[in-house]
């Protein structure tokens, strides 16, 4: 019986956990290289429209990108504001690259732990 409990009592601790961890200010960037050549110092386009309505983020406020590491990364729009780019600086063949945007400045135990249900996905030729 305490068997029993212990393992009720850990998956309810667990769910518990899941459901918290859910991140709605970050959306994951899935950066894509299926080709055959590793590409550096790649200009890369992310539409942020998308973004923006999944964050609940206005276009007055600031989005912060965050590279693999967590490390902020400057970034450009483009003319109508839809989009941002940054530089990729490498990008191995047949790999991917997952950066983050968020509303805020998270600390790296938020992005980290973050469960994120929305991705956007950029494939980089």
């Amino acid at each position: 019986m305490r068997t029993f409990l212990t393992y009720l009592f850990s998956m309810i601790s667990l769910s518990v956990v899941l459901t918290s961890c859910t991140s709605s200010s970050t959306v994951n960037i899935l950066i894509l290289n299926n080709g055959e050549q590793t590409l550096t110092n790649k200009t890369v386009e992310v539409p942020v429209v998308e973004a923006r309505q999944w964050l609940g983020a206005t276009p007055d406020d600031s989005l912060y990108l965050l590279n693999e590491k967590n490390e902020p990364v400057r970034y450009t729009y483009n003319a109508d504001r839809t989009a941002i780019r940054f530089t990729l600086p490498i990008a191995q063949k047949r790999s991917q690259k997952n950066y983050s945007v968020n509303t805020g400045d998270p600390s790296l135990m938020d992005n980290l732990f973050a469960f994120r249900q929305k991705k956007i996905r950029v494939t980089v030729r």
